[in-house]
């Protein structure tokens, strides 16, 4: 009688487009669900808390992600948890592998939307919160009843990049032109700077009707941002460019309270033109001549992030609003 050997074929992998998937643990996700939560909470406790987990549990997660790596991903420094070099280059992987999730969850098998529903997160600051997207994002909330908006605003641009890069919002609208590689940005409106003052306070405007000569400026009572704001930074280098110097009155991160001092007496100040488009019955208004007064604000999103659908329709909803009408002085 014969006798038959069997034999375990090794099983294949399994070929997609030319690509070779090969297996992995199945917990991997998981893995990586514990890494992100302590990479942005800087601790175990934290990130466990967030995740509705114990802290053993947590960094049990965090320990077979690094068995699986064969890298050490933090620097254990008493209770906070710093990023090593390497757990820095995967936390920016991780962040565009969670969008990918997000968009497989949200896009796939969901077939056609009728209405837009959710939540649609953004930030950018407090100027272009009340005088630029107030009345887009109203409109659009009245066509989309089910939507809600969760809108964070400062005067530092480097929150709204920080929160754009770390994928904790939608987008973010943003004055500037170089930004990191992570970032996409998307040219939404121009603004000028001018110099608001007061009607017994008179300058000379040339043919244009914008301001004539800078030196008028020099130690004039002046109100300024706070030196927080980037549009401090901004005005300061615009005045040395001009080669005028006002003497400061006073400071504020607001330009609602700048607009209320220069009312009230206390000085001039120099805003962005859409802060003071309905102040020309009070107050006057002159543009500050040359392309270096202007100010190009974008959106901006992460890189191959995934937009839920009603954000992406909001973004589409600015751009056809403000593209096109709102126009610098």
């Amino acid at each position: 009688m014969l006798k038959c050997k069997h034999f375990t074929r090794p099983r294949p992998t399994i070929p997609l487009g030319g690509t070779v998937i090969e297996p992995f643990n199945g917990n991997f996700l998981q893995w990586l669900r514990g890494f992100q939560a302590v990479a942005e909470c800087g601790n175990m406790s934290q990130a466990a808390e967030s995740l509705g987990l114990r802290q053993p549990a947590v960094s049990y997660l965090v320990q077979c992600l690094e068995n699986e790596l064969g890298v050490q991903l933090f620097h254990r420094r008493n209770k906070s948890m710093e990023l090593t070099a390497e757990g820095r280059l995967l936390q920016e992987k991780a962040i565009t592998m969670f969008d990918l999730v997000k968009e497989i969850r949200c896009e796939v098998g969901s077939g056609s939307r009728q209405e837009y529903k959710g939540e649609i997160s953004l930030s950018t600051t407090h100027s272009v919160s009340a005088n630029i997207i107030a009345g887009p994002l109203a409109r659009f909330h009245q066509n989309y009843p089910l939507t809600s908006f969760i809108l964070q605003s400062g005067g530092e641009s480097s929150f709204t990049l920080e929160l754009v890069n770390s994928s904790s919002i939608d987008f973010g609208i943003l004055a500037g032109k170089d930004f990191p590689a992570t970032i996409e940005a998307r040219p939404l409106f121009l603004s000028r700077l001018v110099l608001v003052s007061r009607r017994d306070t008179v300058f000379t405007r040339d043919e244009q009707g914008f301001l004539k000569n800078s030196s008028e400026l020099d130690d004039v009572p002046f109100v300024a941002f706070s030196s927080a704001s980037t549009l401090s930074r901004v005005v300061t280098d615009e005045l040395l460019e001009c080669g005028a110097s006002p003497a400061v009155a006073a400071t504020a991160n607001n330009s609602a309270v700048i607009l209320s001092y220069v009312k009230a007496g206390m000085g001039v100040t120099i805003l962005e033109d859409f802060t003071v488009r309905n102040c020309g019955d009070e107050l006057d208004i002159y543009p500050l001549p040359g392309d270096e007064a202007l100010r190009q604000y974008s959106l901006i999103t992460r890189r191959r992030k995934h937009l839920p659908p009603q954000s992406a329709a909001c973004i589409d909803a600015l751009f056809r609003e403000l593209s096109d009408n709102v126009t610098p002085l």
